[in-house]
């Protein structure tokens, strides 16, 4: 990650009593309970990738439909 870009993914944690704590982390916490955040850039890219490998007859104009569709487009 460079400096100038945000996490692929962002964590929130609760406190002991269930509370959500101030502000977040880029790893997950090992002692609270963690709340994961996933860009959604990310999200999409990544399925798109899982898409092209899983799915036979995904080609590049279904990659530009889904991407669309998935950003509400």
């Amino acid at each position: 990650m460079k400096a100038n870009e945000a996490p692929e993914n962002i964590y929130l944690t609760k406190n002991l009593l269930g509370e959500l704590r101030d502000g977040w982390d880029a790893l997950p916490s090992e002692g609270f309970t963690n709340i994961e955040y996933t860009c959604t850039d990310t999200f999409i890219e990544k399925a798109i990738e899982w898409l092209q490998y899983n799915i036979l007859f995904f080609n590049d104009d279904d990659v530009e439909d889904f991407r669309e569709y998935m950003k509400g487009e």
